[in-house]
């Protein structure tokens, strides 16, 4: 485990000397102006038969195999290196990318070896071991953990890397939302046919690949497609520094104060909007509109809990019968009919809830985005408010699942992508004492808001409010402090370029500070340019 993990912050190290030195690369060409290609996924159930499901469950035992390889090579490889440089003292070449690449060239011998592979699309063998190195590219980027052997309980999934490969057409004369997807193997040849899908939009712009995989026992389509880059619109941020640039040309030379005064008054022209996250109510906006609320309903649990006592007591009765002590291990006893059908039963309304939850998430983002320039929410660490490892102070179990249910994290994402596609900005600020400080007069006292409860009521000025309304209050307000901030780098941003196309010396060698300083134009005159 200690080679391990010395072995993995040293191609962490290899790993970002070499993202550095490309980032130097392209920062020095003068092509790097081009602009990247807006990406987003258009997401389609689809219903197989049970010879079609048959098939995808092949190609995703499939594809779980080949990535299991690729990672078993990869760190085989990773210690051949490791025990030479504990011989030799020498660090040689090659890394976990190198490898990964080297074990994409094994797969034609893997085929010959095991031969059930070549019943299997090639393209998505390929992107299993591609995989591989994605998993490396997460856990040095530090957004997940290092890469271990996908299990046979995962999902399963299955991506075909160009879409091309593959076709969408709709019944002739019939006019609904169903279209047939045609898959290599799967549609395109075979005595399968193409697989049922309900298309219930059109593409948002060209498909580039698509991504079958299985979730709370439903299949889905994700078509991986390149939005025109005419749906994005001007930023907002750079539009309110583009015209403090026009209106007020002599900005730099001006004091602080009155810099901030001038900012203060462009970003009271936007439009902001506050928004509390709690466990009562998902969201509650700065202007008292309450979003969302709990997916896990008294009734939705009591089911969920007898769906769970169901497949309990089946497997304590099939312990029973094989002589296995309770709540003892089950593997290598064949399962039930009875108790498979139970676990789908479960797993399905597992996925229901989850979609019940990402549905939301969808519908408060999508108005928060709609009704208002910027959106301000607290930055709040979801991920260590829920984990059982580190616990933080007052955490329980009941408080944990609710946070849970009610997708913090998922919402702040869905808004920061949406708000980008509209031209607009996610703000977020600090949650310290947004819920302890008076909106009015700006006193904080924990007895502000006693026991957490509903009412706030400041003891300095008895200001009296809904807890959550005025916690959003004082995110909004809160917001713009940052948002000031974001002005400052944008007009420094614009100021340096603008030095750039106007020829700045600075270039030059031979020029000392005193000339160079006198050489460069005055500050209005850049901010008029």
């Amino acid at each position: 485990m200690v080679l391990a993990l010395f072995y993995g912050v040293c191609v962490h190290i290899v790993y970002m000397k070499t993202k550095a030195s490309g980032s130097k690369k392209r920062s020095r060409s003068k092509s790097s102006t081009k602009v990247e290609p807006l990406l987003s996924a258009d997401r389609f159930r689809l219903y197989p038969t049970p010879e079609q499901e048959q098939v995808f469950l092949q190609i995703s035992g499939s594809c779980r195999f080949v990535y299991n390889k690729a990672l078993e090579y990869v760190r085989a490889a990773a210690a051949l290196r490791q025990a030479a440089f504990e011989r030799d003292g020498v660090q040689s070449e090659g890394g976990v990318f190198a490898d990964v690449y080297e074990a994409k060239k094994l797969l034609r011998a893997w085929k010959a070896e095991y031969v059930f592979l070549k019943s299997v699309p090639s393209a998505t063998l390929q992107c299993a071991v591609l995989d591989v190195k994605d998993a490396y590219e997460r856990f040095f980027d530090g957004q997940t953990a290092w890469p271990t052997f996908r299990k046979f309980t995962r999902d399963p999934s299955f991506e075909f890397p160009q879409f091309g490969q593959c076709k969408v057409t709709a019944p002739q004369g019939h006019k609904g939302r169903f279209r047939f997807l045609a898959l290599p193997k799967i549609g395109m040849s075979g005595t399968l046919g193409p697989v049922k899908m309900k298309q219930h939009r059109p593409f948002s712009g060209k498909v580039r690949s698509v991504t079958v995989k299985r979730e709370g026992g439903l299949w889905f389509a994700s078509f991986r497609v390149e939005r025109p880059l005419e749906t994005q619109k001007p930023d907002v941020v750079g539009e309110l520094a583009a015209r403090v640039v026009n209106e007020v040309p002599d900005f730099e030379d001006k004091s602080f104060d009155e810099q901030t005064c001038i900012l203060d008054t462009m970003i009271a022209s936007l439009r902001i909007t506050g928004g509390d996250v709690g466990v009562r109510t998902p969201v509650m906006t700065s202007g008292g509109m309450p979003m969302g609320a709990s997916v896990v309903t008294s009734a939705r649990l009591k089911k969920l809990a007898d769906l769970q006592r169901a497949v309990d007591r089946k497997k304590e009765a099939l312990r029973k019968a094989n002589g296995i002590a309770p709540g003892g291990s089950l593997k290598g006893v064949p399962l039930g009919n009875a108790l498979k059908r139970a676990q789908v039963r479960l797993l399905r309304f597992y996925g229901k809830l989850a979609r019940i939850r990402k549905d939301q998430s969808h519908k408060i983002s999508r108005a928060l985005v709609d009704g208002c320039d910027i959106v301000a929410l607290e930055a709040i660490e979801t991920k260590k408010m829920t984990s059982k490892v580190t616990p933080i102070e007052g955490s329980t179990r009941s408080r944990r699942r609710k946070i849970l249910d009610v997708s913090w994290s998922q919402i702040g994402a869905f808004v920061e992508y949406k708000a980008h596609w509209a031209g607009k900005r996610l703000v977020r600020v600090d949650p310290a004492y947004t819920s302890q400080t008076c909106f009015e007069c700006g006193y904080i006292d924990k007895d502000n808001r006693k026991n957490k409860g509903i009412v706030f009521k400041c003891l300095s000025c008895g200001h009296m409010d809904n807890a959550d309304i005025n916690a959003a209050k004082n995110i909004k307000e809160r917001s713009k402090d940052v948002l000031r901030d974001m002005l400052r780098a944008q007009l420094d941003r614009r100021l340096e370029t603008s030095s750039l196309r106007l020829g700045d010396p600075g270039e030059s060698s031979d020029m000392t500070d005193a000339d160079k300083k006198a050489a460069k134009p005055p500050s209005c005159l850049l901010l008029r340019k």
